[in-house]
């Protein structure tokens, strides 16, 4: 099939787009890193991207992050939100499935087996998502889009170039204590992990599995592995070295536990494979290679 990737350039673009082609797709890019044109807040650039006839797209171009939300509300909101009514809009019009990327962030307060809730968000990151997913639910129960959208669970892997408080924690952890610098994991906080290339497998079983999709659906994917961050901790330092510290977390913008409800992808066939030390050791592998830790 014909693929059209927004966001083509980000972290999980970067394997997700070789992966696609890999098996066989037709995979087109785009992201305003690679070329200024390809805004997905641009309406005219979206219906441009749209004449070649893609047969899905996967809408992952967004302003990603809590802090990002926090510290650029107005680049999030028309990112998030006004680049998904664009992608939605052309995806409608042109009879093509879309695949659109939401985040773990919209549990806000729920994390735990809950479902998302507008008074449960805890930063502008996740009611963007959340209200980006209302607008392709729209489209869906409105007019005569086929889409589904996925939220992405603690995701991890190459390309992620650690970044103090705008990455993610394991990219965080592996950079310091490879440095040598002391990091620090939050008390009372876990997660569950899923490395890149097991992220991809699942969206794989989305791609195949197309005609299961009657009406609009919204799932998370990710593994059931559930770690303590000091557990995290204690493994980037079995793995890499270092040491670190414990505190409490931050009151605001962070969600202690997260937990979701992984059943719908399960039921597709996904069967994560690469545990957290080995996902740890090859992230940074990874950067080693990539000299992103110099």
């Amino acid at each position: 099939m014909k693929v059209l990737v927004t966001g083509s350039a980000g972290v999980i673009g970067q394997s997700l787009v070789p992966f696609l082609r890999e098996r066989g797709h037709e995979v087109v890019g785009f992201d305003i890193r690679n070329d200024l044109t390809q805004d997905v807040t641009d309406e005219a650039a979206i219906w441009r991207a749209f004449e070649d006839g893609p047969h899905i797209c996967i809408h992952m171009a967004a302003q990603v992050g809590r802090i990002t939300g926090e510290e650029h509300p107005h680049m999030s909101v028309r990112s998030n939100m006004i680049g998904t009514l664009n992608v939605a809009r052309a995806c409608n019009d042109h009879c093509c499935f879309l695949i659109n990327f939401s985040t773990s962030e919209v549990y806000g307060h729920n994390s735990v087996l809950g479902q998302p809730d507008i008074l449960a968000q805890n930063g502008i990151y996740g009611l963007t998502k959340l209200g980006a997913e209302g607008i392709v639910k729209h489209y869906v129960d409105t007019y005569i889009l086929r889409a589904v959208s996925i939220r992405p669970f603690m995701c991890y892997g190459p390309h992620e170039t650690p970044n103090g408080v705008y990455r993610s924690a394991v990219s965080n952890f592996i950079a310091a204590a490879h440095r040598g610098e002391p990091f620090v994991a939050h008390a009372g906080c876990s997660r569950s992990w899923c490395f890149i290339s097991d992220f991809c497998e699942g969206l794989a079983l989305v791609l195949d599995n197309l005609d299961q999709f009657h009406g609009y659906e919204a799932f998370p994917i990710g593994t059931e592995e559930y770690r303590s961050m000091q557990e995290c901790a204690e493994i980037v330092k079995k793995v890499v070295g270092g040491e670190y510290t414990v505190q409490e977390p931050p009151k605001h913008l962070l969600s202690t536990v997260k937990q979701a409800d992984f059943s719908r992808i399960k039921g597709l066939g996904f069967q994560p494979k690469v545990g957290l030390e080995e996902g740890i050791r090859r992230t940074w592998e990874w950067m080693v290679k990539a000299g992103v830790l110099e």
